[in-house]
């Protein structure tokens, strides 16, 4: 039984980024995760089905995320190859494209991610040239999912992963955030593909990620949605050094992200690294968990708002 104020919110911001990534999850389950009763689940039923209109009921045996209903549906790519443009949700494409005479040479805070599979080339070899590419196609796919469903942009398809971001073109606060968000998803996407995998190859594959945030200036933007960014401040470089340091099938982040989720998120510090072209080591952490639905004032609040002073006319 979760009792007090605090404890409550704690506890719905946990809920919530666990249903955003799961997308789906049994009453059964959600008690067994986070240790909770029958009035626990109706407390946050009310609060998330009726109050915030995030989260559905099915059947009332399971909890739904309820989706934006402007994001359209990836669906898995088969063998044919896989086009960037035709995996966009209409309306990212609409509004990159409606914008970018506006952005194009702005300068932009954002957050980049890096994004492959690890050991690719001895899945690739395993595997064989078709199967390989079946699989990649599929990839690309689980990776644009999350990417898109957070409304970063992807620079980038590499051979065996993506350049993304956030906050460019489509400007937005809390990039950052998103991005950590986006990279939750993507493990959590990929343990289902996985499962596909196993069942189909009896293999599976491990994902490394890397965020790191800074400034960067838009280029050019073509109509298949194509980008050109000047990086600023060794704001790629870092990000990819993250990513190539990274566990399998986890996010790490630079202490350049990390300031700016601050109580957002929970992180785990690896200690610094000397990085190529900084003169300084640079602190990484693993990104453990989001919180979905906090934001700045609820950390405070948290913590504990300062006293009013000199307030008494």
């Amino acid at each position: 039984m979760i009792k007090g104020e605090e404890d409550f919110t704690a506890l719905l911001e946990r809920v919530s980024t666990f249903l955003m990534v799961e997308q789906r999850v049994s009453y059964r389950g959600l008690k067994r995760q986070f240790g909770l009763d029958d009035e626990d689940i109706e407390d946050i039923k009310d609060e998330l089905i009726h109050a915030r209109q995030i989260a559905a009921d099915e059947g009332g045996r399971v909890l739904v995320w309820r989706q934006d209903t402007r994001s359209t549906q990836i669906r898995l790519a088969g063998p044919a190859s896989f086009r960037a443009d035709s995996y966009t949700p209409n309306h990212l494409a609409e509004k990159i494209l409606s914008i970018r005479s506006a952005v194009e040479g702005e300068k932009k805070q954002v957050t980049v991610m890096f994004c492959d599979i690890a050991k690719s080339m001895e899945l690739a070899e395993r595997l064989g040239p078709e199967k390989w590419h079946a699989v990649i196609n599929e990839f690309f796919a689980v990776l644009s999912e999350a990417v898109h469903f957070l409304e970063g942009t992807i620079n980038q398809y590499t051979g065996d992963g993506i350049m993304a971001l956030f906050g460019a073109p489509i400007a937005a606060e809390d990039h950052a955030l998103r991005a950590c968000m986006a990279g939750l998803r993507i493990c959590a996407n990929m343990r289902r593909f996985n499962e596909r995998l196993r069942a189909d190859y009896g293999e599976s594959v491990s994902v490394r990620i890397g965020l790191n945030s800074g400034e960067v200036v838009v280029g050019t933007i073509g109509d298949d949605l194509r980008m050109d960014y000047t990086a600023q401040g060794q704001v790629v470089g870092i990000a990819s050094r993250m990513e190539t340091m990274s566990e399998s099938d986890s996010v790490t982040v630079s202490e350049f992200t990390a300031r700016l989720v601050g109580g957002l998120c929970e992180l785990q510090s690896l200690g610094t690294q000397e990085v190529k072209g900084v003169s300084s080591p640079v602190e990484m952490f693993r990104l453990i968990s989001a919180q979905a639905t906090a934001n700045r004032f609820d950390i405070s609040r948290r913590r504990g708002l300062s006293r009013f002073v000199g307030r008494e006319a």
